[in-house]
């Protein structure tokens, strides 16, 4: 109004107004400090989305009534409802952020056995809602697409509140849950806010299961574990089958096993298989096996028994079962016997083993033969004849016998013990036996034995057996109380022979045979059969027999001294030249007649005439001569060798070979030179006679009776026992040269009594190369009587000469690099083996001034090691050994910049060899590659750099050094200046991304001098910077700068456009534009 007011008053229907009354309001005068107050807002206010509120002001005029005003809002709410009857109320929004919250619980109840999760048992879940938004929801309910959730609707939820007890329900576990080891679940709820679209909330769990796996997709889902408890039980049973003879356990024979698995767990298992390191198990792997599931079908395998199980008497067997659960490892179980073997021995260290009992029967059988053996004269059974016994063992049972002997009273059996003689096996090898026959046994007519054989079973008692003979003697006597004896027959072959010799006795003068003289005959008798004789009498038809009769002959026995008897010589029997007799003997032997035999005479008289009708008569001469054998020790020893009548009798008186008066010698053969019988006898040598044997027979005749005559036989034996000698002068040892070896002399030697060959062996013994050896030669001489004598020379042969070379050649050279001439190719030579030439070259370091010198030496080697050296040096000089360049400046911020050095230094360096070198960084940059050569000077500090490289050569090694100046400005252009890149989109709403305007690469150095201007689309500058750097001097949304309007206001959205402008890298101005987008802030 127009006039001044006084106690102007603010009244407010829902608040208390602070201030007032204001005691004077000029006209036209507005106050906006005195007046003020605070509405507490009500979760009915909440719900509503605003608060309408109508105050009134009155004010006292001068004059009139006082005037009054209803209050209108300034800036009205545009987003709040229109009041209805108020459509001046000041309205404030009170925006509703409806929110809900559900949490899910849910506890495993264990509720059928056995203990543990198994398929039925439950999980019971609890809910907890809440209201996590400011407004009241109604309608709240649960819903889960695994249960049937119990309680609710919810009618009203109030902001903030919490109901944990209206909702809940129940779950079914099903063996797949228990499979999978845990339940996942996931609920939601639903409550409608006063306003606005109903809300929602998936369930979380508030004690979520930490050992529970993560579930892919739902990260909040409610996962209750059900702890797995796999396992698997192996049952196994075997059964003998008796599938071969004979009867009973026999290796080759089977025992079946019968399987059953059971999943003792409460998880189904997958691929389960049965192993047996026994035997191999048929059937299987079983797909499936689920949760307290058995299966007594699917596997099974058969054993085939072996003579060690049945020496063991049972088989032990243990399986293994193996089953994948669904997690975890997998689950074993080692078999046990649900009908264990209760006759069986226990199983150290397996006590669940199925073991299948295998009875023993143990078995042995002694099998005996006798062979006879004539081991002695005369042929047929004598004593000291021997019987050789073989044994034939066998196990007669079904289990492997050890220690298996055999025992003999008569004898010693050689062989064994046996160690081991496998169930039904036979052993005819072993065991053998030689018994000496006695003459009891030949009297006997046959040999009884009977052996025995004992063998060592796995188990129980040793078993024994007696022999049989497999071929039964059946010309023998039957042995009583000895049925299964082994009898030897020993055919008896009685026999006797008598002998029967006479001598003359001269009892009457004169000397020499006259009647009245006597041969005195003795008697031999010898048992020629196999058995005892008894009774054993002589009879003679001319004498008297004296002694006998002789109780007892053994078989070969015989008897020299009991018989005996003279003859008286009659005139008769003198005319006669001869006396001729005949005896016999007689004896019994143990059965059969008697044996005789007519006698012989053991030295019959060979001068005598022959007596007809009489062969074995015994003829006694009235002379005898006597063989004779004279040796003589050399051949070049004559004289008198011996006599050979000396031994010769007349009657019973030796010859006297001093006279010639008794009787007539005379030389019927024999007839040598260098040697001679004289009347007397004297064989006499002389020298010359060859070394060998000379025969002569002679006859003696005596001088009284020239009819008493004899002949014998005389042998002289030449020998030789001297060695050879030498005859040439003998070589001695010696040592030579390989290159003198001397040439092997021929020797000759001689003989005592013949000539003398001489042979030669030589041999060579090999020493440590070729040229050192050692050669011996032997001689031997021998002459024809083999006597031998040898000489040995000892020849070593030595190589200690080093080889030649052949060439001659300068020994000192003066060169360029690029003329190195080639190594001369040397040869040697040696005198006794081949050469090996070997050419080293030694090259020294070069020096500064680009020389090295080559030191070449051969090495000639004989294959004796003898050595012989040759030297050469060449000295080269290297033109232009170390040489240096520099290029132009390079730029050190280009990122693209690569310098290749070995290019450059191929242009610089013409005629230079540059492959196969090496490079080197000088001052350790790290610029260069030292495999490729490439130099990038990116952000290197200004000032030279030296890059080296050494070409390697072999002969001309050079050094090449580049220095590379590298900076900044002037060498950089434009174009090496990395690329500026501007962010055209803002959106500085603090979440870190976008917040700022970005300028990539604006603090490179090339835009190192720089200012930033940004403008509106109406044209005002709202920002500008110098030296513009993304960080501390940047565009964040906000009207700042030197001269922009509105210092510190947030920008709107909309679209700017930048001025970016600097001074290049050439120090020239240039400048880009762009268009910036700033969208929003909060």
């Amino acid at each position: 109004g127009n006039v001044t007011l006084t106690g102007v008053v603010v009244s407010d229907p829902k608040i208390t107004v602070s201030g007032g009354p204001l005691a004077v309001l000029a006209a036209g005068a507005s106050d906006t400090t005195t007046f003020s107050g605070d509405y507490t807002i009500t979760q009915a206010d909440i719900d509503a989305g605003q608060v309408n509120n109508l105050a009134e002001v009155t004010g006292t005029p001068p004059t009139g009534p006082a005037v009054t005003d209803e209050s209108s809002d300034p800036t009205p709410c545009v987003s709040c409802d229109p009041v209805v009857g108020c459509p001046t109320c000041t309205s404030t929004e009170l925006p509703s952020n409806a929110g809900i919250e559900l949490l899910k619980e849910g506890t495993y109840v264990d509720a059928s056995l056995p203990a543990g999760p198994s398929a039925g048992d439950t999980i019971h879940y609890t809910f907890t809602v809440k209201n996590t938004g400011n407004v009241t929801l109604t309608g709240v309910v649960v819903s889960d697409p695994k249960i049937t959730v119990l309680g609710g609707p919810l009618a009203v939820l109030a902001a903030g509140a919490s109901d944990a007890a209206t909702f809940s329900g129940d779950y079914t576990i099903t063996q797949a849950d228990i499979d999978a080891g845990q339940v996942n679940n996931l609920a939601e709820v639903t409550g409608t806010p006063p306003t606005g679209p109903a809300v929602t909330d998936e369930s979380s769990d508030p004690t979520p299961c930490v050992s529970c796996d993560p579930v892919v997709g739902c990260p909040t889902c409610t996962s209750t574990e059900l702890p797995s408890n796999a396992g698997i039980e192996l049952l196994k049973e075997g059964t003998y089958v008796d599938a071969s003879l004979p009867a009973g356990p026999s290796a080759g024979d089977t025992i079946h096993y019968t399987f059953t698995v059971k999943n003792t767990g409460n998880v189904t298992l997958t691929g389960v298989v049965v192993s047996d390191p026994k035997i191999t198990v048929s059937g299987g792997p079983l797909a499936v096996l689920a949760a307290g599931a058995s299966d007594a079908t699917t596997f099974s395998g058969d054993y085939t028994i072996i003579q060690a199980d049945i020496d063991a008497g049972q088989v032990n067997n243990l399986a293994e079962v193996t089953g994948t659960p669904p997690t975890g490892p997998a689950v074993t179980d080692e078999s046990s016997d649900p009908t264990p073997c209760v006759s069986c021995d226990p199983v150290v260290g397996c006590p669940t083993c199925t073991s299948t009992e295998l009875p023993s029967n143990a078995g042995i059988e002694l099998l005996k033969e006798g062979t006879y053996v004539d081991a002695s004269l005369p042929a047929g059974p004598s004593a000291g004849d021997t019987i050789h016994y073989t044994f034939t063992v066998k196990n007669t049972g079904n289990v492997t016998l050890t220690g298996v002997v055999v025992s003999d009273p008569k004898i010693t059996v050689v062989g064994g013990p046996l160690a081991v003689l496998a169930a039904g096996a036979s052993d005819a090898t072993t065991f053998s036996g030689d018994y000496t026959i006695t003459q009891a046994d030949v009297d006997a007519g046959q040999v009884n034995n009977l052996a025995e054989v004992t063998g060592t079973p796995p188990t129980g008692p040793a078993v024994t057996d007696e022999s049989s003979n497999p071929t039964p003697c059946v010309s023998c006597d039957p042995v009583v109380g000895c049925p299964t004896c082994t009898s030897t027959e020993l055919p008896s072959n009685a026999g006797i022979e008598l002998l029967k010799e006479g001598t003359y006795v001269d009892a009457s003068l004169p000397a020499g045979p006259s009647a009245g003289d006597t041969i005195h005959y003795t008697f031999t008798v010898k048992n020629t059969g196999n058995v005892t004789l008894t009774g054993v009498v002589v009879s003679d038809p001319k004498i008297t027999v004296s002694g006998g009769p002789l109780a007892v002959l053994a078989a070969g026995a015989s008897d020299t001294t009991t018989f005996s008897g003279d003859y008286p010589i009659t005139q008769a029997d003198i005319d006669a030249g001869q006396v001729n007799n005949l005896a016999e003997v007689t004896g019994t032997p143990p059965t059969g007649p008697a044996v005789t035999d007519e006698s012989s005479d053991p030295t019959p008289c060979v001068s005598c005439n022959p007596v007809v009708g009489c062969p074995t008569c015994t003829s006694n001469p009235f002379i005898n001569a006597v063989d004779d054998i004279f040796n003589s020790p050399a051949c070049s020893v004559p004289g008198l060798t011996g006599n050979i009548l000396s031994n010769d009798s007349l009657g019973n008186v030796l010859v006297n070979s001093k006279v010639d008066s008794q009787v007539t010698l005379t030389i019927l053969t024999g007839n040598y030179p260098n040697i001679t019988i004289d009347s007397l006898g004297n064989v006499i040598t002389s020298n010359g006679i060859g070394v060998g044997s000379y025969r002569f027979t002679y006859q003696v005749c005596s001088a009284t009776t020239p009819n008493s005559c004899d002949v014998a036989t005389v042998i002289i034996n030449i020998s030789d026992t001297t060695n050879p000698i030498w005859i040439s002068p003998l070589p001695q040892d010696t040592t030579v040269s390989c290159s003198n070896v001397p040439v092997t002399p021929v020797l000759e030697a001689t003989g005592a009594c013949s000539n003398a060959t001489v042979t030669h062996e030589q041999q060579i013994i090999n020493g440590n190369c070729v040229g050192n050896y050692t050669i011996i030669n032997t001689w031997t001489a021998t002459d024809t009587s083999n006597n031998d004598i040898s000489h040995v020379q000892t020849i070593t042969v030595e190589d200690i000469t080093a080889p030649v070379f052949l060439q001659t050649f300068p020994t000192n050279l003066k060169v360029d690099c690029s003329a190195i001439p080639i190594a001369p190719a040397l040869t040697a030579t040696d005198n006794c083996s081949s050469v090996d030439i070997n050419l080293e070259e030694t090259v020294s370091p070069v020096s500064p001034e680009g020389n090295y010198n080559i030191l070449r030496t051969w090495t000639a080697s004989d294959q004796c090691g003898n050595q012989t050296k040759a030297m050469q040096t060449v000295n080269v000089s290297i033109p232009d050994y170390f040489r240096k360049t520099r290029i132009e400046a390079q730029c050190n911020i280009d990122p693209d910049l690569a310098v290749d050095i070995l290019d450059i230094m191929t242009k610089q360096f013409p005629g230079v060899n540059i492959e196969g070198g090496s490079f080197k960084d000088v001052n350790n940059s790290g610029a260069l590659d030292n495999l490729t050569g490439i130099f990038k000077p990116l952000n290197l500090v200004d000032g030279d750099y030296i890059v080296r490289y050494e070409n390697n050569d072999r002969e001309c090694p050079r050094i090449l050094e580049l220095t590379i100046p590298v900076s900044t400005r002037p060498s950089c252009k434009e174009e090496n200046c990395a690329k500026i890149i501007f962010h055209n989109a803002m959106s500085p709403n603090g979440d870190g991304v976008n917040d700022e305007f970005i300028i990539d690469n604006v603090i490179n150095e090339c835009y190192k001098y720089n200012t930033v201007e940004i403008y509106n689309r109406w044209g005002v500058k709202v920002f500008d910077a110098v030296n513009y750097d993304n960080s501390s001097n940047t565009f964040k949304g906000y009207s700042e700068g030197r001269s922009t309007i509105n210092q510190s206001a947030v920008l709107p959205a909309g679209t700017y456009f930048y001025v970016f402008k600097y001074k290049n890298i050439e120090n020239n101005i240039a400048s880009k534009t762009g268009w910036l987008y700033l969208s929003g802030m909060n």
